[in-house]
């Protein structure tokens, strides 16, 4: 909004212990990421745009509608409830003894440094992680597993991707059943977020071939409080 965001810094002898432990943690992301997790080895965000693009422009060429919905969560990090992390986490087997210590640190005392200053120390309020944790990146992944796994259950005609707190839809398809399917699996993710008090950021897009679809996937999703 203007102004500054400071760069959160972990004490040096928990990123040695972190980084000691990265094997670990690599095993549990190798076995625990769902198909539309775009952040993975080998990918970047360049490869999961392409793909995405490519999945539109093909279904434009056949003469089908395309839409794309582009999500940012605003102040995702910041927004985190450690209760439902440590729930969601455990659920999917992260190893307990690296996720009670992340834990620690996360909710610990801290003290914000500008030049030769420091504040005093404040203490978190048991909601928001550091981004520049080691495991902050897994933690993310075990918080949407269960929101993005029931959208790919309940709406099979639209394709939704992660990387990290960015979520990218898409659906191709006769214009019905295109409007009608971004309606619905929109609905469902932004409350689905709402529901883990994350909330989507007005940098959110829908991108569309046919300006029908835009406005009218648009003016249903306005109807249920969802500007875009």
């Amino acid at each position: 909004k203007g102004g500054e965001r400071p760069t959160a810094l972990t004490a040096m002898l928990y990123r040695i212990i972190i980084k000691l432990r990265r094997p670990i943690i690599g095993d549990w992301e190798d076995q625990n990421h769902g198909f539309w997790d775009s952040a993975v080895k080998g990918s970047s965000p360049l490869r999961a745009a392409l793909a995405r693009a490519l999945r539109m422009e093909a279904g434009v060429a056949m003469g089908f509608v395309a839409v794309g919905g582009l999500w940012d969560v605003a102040e995702f990090f910041d927004s985190i409830r450690l209760d439902e992390l440590i729930t969601m986490a455990l659920d999917q087997q992260f190893p307990p003894q690296i996720l009670m210590l992340a834990v620690n640190v996360h909710s610990g005392v801290r003290a914000f440094r500008g030049g030769p200053y420091v504040s005093q120390w404040v203490k978190p309020s048991g909601q928001s992680i550091i981004a520049g944790c080691g495991c902050s990146v897994s933690f993310t992944r075990a918080l949407l597993y269960n929101l993005m796994q029931k959208l790919h259950i309940e709406h099979p005609t639209t394709i939704a991707n992660t990387w990290v707190d960015d979520i990218a839809q898409t659906a191709v398809g006769p214009h019905e059943v295109v409007v009608g399917s971004a309606i619905e699996a929109s609905t469902q993710l932004v409350e689905g977020l709402r529901q883990q008090g994350l909330n989507i950021s007005p940098k959110s897009r829908f991108v569309a071939s046919d300006m029908k679809a835009a406005r009218a996937i648009q003016a249903a999703l306005s109807k249920r409080g969802i500007d875009v």
